[in-house]
């Protein structure tokens, strides 16, 4: 177990550790996979870490982060039983399940219900699938897009595989379920998610990102996925890390020809959570729809970034993103659209609220529109505000106590975004940990 000490910086040891990665690729190296990884260690090795002096990190300081003496961490996971994950599982219905602890793929306790699809570890899909992978890999997300998708690029090997065939619809949502902290702290992991809907195919994805207690780990997750023409891509995303546990998390989405593809973003715990959210409309009649909740309380700090480019015309996209922040917890949103020259008859629509349950939270918003097209329809807006005291007095005049009324209204705030979640069994999932959160 290699300690990357802040004596070395984290950056500095990770790039030393990239000849022991490769010793563990045998005859892998010789892939084109592998030319990409070692491009992107180079573009890492340039880059660095992002400071406060980065416009996109303005107002993420990740140091206290990256100072820690995190580990890169070989625990065996080999002993986990299904009682250690059965308080992480999605209650309510059927999923096939991709099991992943401590970054490590578990063959053991994952189960694929739905027949005709591919599902499988990354490191299995680069040997057993590679034409597949290799089409796909690196094609969305360039490794240089930052410090983080460029470090994930060059040590990509575990992580999810999804193919869903032409024309095939999924019957049972595809959970990637990754619990860190297993009998292990101070580790910092990687995962690699490629997710490839064919033409008129049809898929529900839950990446599902949650801790053991008490135990840290620092994450860094790259997704692609990838929405051929007529493809209806359905991808949530809920992040539930412990105190101590910080995750870097970028979602890449490339749409092409009358496509479709909702997202929710439900984020409920963590140090230190950021998430790029990236959707590129490469066609016409795509429809892309963004949802976001998140809930910082304590000392946490929550980082949304999004980017949507409308590249070609008559394209959709609808972002509605609410933000609860408690305690001496931070929040940042950063919404950008772009409409190109190309994109005519673009709607694009944006709106970010949050609401402050104390006077030392605190929230940093910042939508953009930028559009060089002239025939489209696009709007873009964003609130900071408290709990509405007329409302609360309306509650309580009706004999409803006022820590009750309170806890009403922060949960209807909370609604107008999960009530865009259709998915059974995961709405209600959602709505018990936000209950939990909100009560905490």
């Amino acid at each position: 177990m290699e300690i990357l000490s802040q004596n070395i910086t984290l950056g500095e040891r990770l790039v030393s550790s990239f000849t022991d990665f490769e010793s563990r690729l045998n005859g892998a190296k010789a892939s084109a996979i592998h030319a990409v990884r070692k491009e992107a260690l180079e573009i890492f090795n340039q880059k660095g870490f992002p400071t406060t002096k980065d416009e996109e990190w303005k107002y993420t300081n990740l140091q206290p982060v990256l100072k820690n003496e995190w580990l890169l961490d070989e625990t065996d996971v080999s002993n986990i039983t299904q009682k250690d994950i059965e308080p992480f599982l999605i209650k309510g219905s059927e999923y096939n399940l991709l099991l992943f602890v401590n970054g490590k793929f578990v063959p053991s306790l994952s189960n694929i219900k739905d027949e005709g699809i591919t599902v499988c570890s990354l490191s299995e899909a680069i040997h057993e699938h590679s034409p597949v992978v290799e089409k796909h890999f690196t094609k969305y997300l360039s490794p240089s897009f930052n410090a983080f998708s460029a470090l994930n690029t060059a040590f990509a090997f575990e992580g999810a595989f999804v193919h869903i065939p032409k024309n095939k619809s999924v019957q049972y949502p595809i959970e990637i379920l990754s619990i860190s902290g297993y009998e292990s702290d101070n580790a910092f992991r990687q995962l690699r998610h490629l997710v490839v809907a064919e033409e008129g195919a049809e898929c529900t994805i839950i990446e599902n990102n949650r801790s053991f207690a008490n135990y840290a780990a620092f994450t860094n997750v790259v997704s692609e996925v990838v929405v051929a023409p007529n493809a209806k891509v359905y991808y949530h995303k809920l992040q539930l890390e412990n105190d101590s546990s910080s995750q870097v998390n970028t979602t890449q989405i490339y749409q092409a020809k009358d496509s479709h593809c909702d997202t929710s973003t439900i984020t409920l715990g963590g140090k230190l959570i950021r998430n790029d959210l990236n959707f590129k409309l490469d066609d016409k009649n795509c429809e892309s729809h963004l949802y976001g909740l998140y809930l910082p309380a304590g000392h946490e700090h929550f980082d949304n970034h999004t980017f949507v480019d409308h590249a070609k015309p008559n394209c959709f996209s609808n972002e509605f993103y609410k933000g609860i922040v408690m305690d001496n917890a931070t929040a940042v949103f950063n919404g950008k659209i772009i409409v190109r020259e190309d994109a005519q008859k673009t709607n694009a629509f944006q709106s970010n609220k949050n609401v402050l349950l104390s006077p030392d939270a605190k929230v940093d918003t910042k939508p953009q529109l930028e559009i060089f097209a002239d025939d489209v329809k696009c709007s873009h807006g964003a609130t900071v505000g408290q709990l509405d005291e007329e409302a609360l007095f309306y509650l309580q005049s009706r004999g409803i106590g006022k820590e009750q009324a309170h806890a009403l209204l922060v949960y209807a705030f909370a609604q107008d975004v999960l009530q865009n979640i259709t998915l059974p069994g995961y709405k209600e999932y959602l709505e018990d940990l936000i209950r939990a959160k909100l009560n905490r």
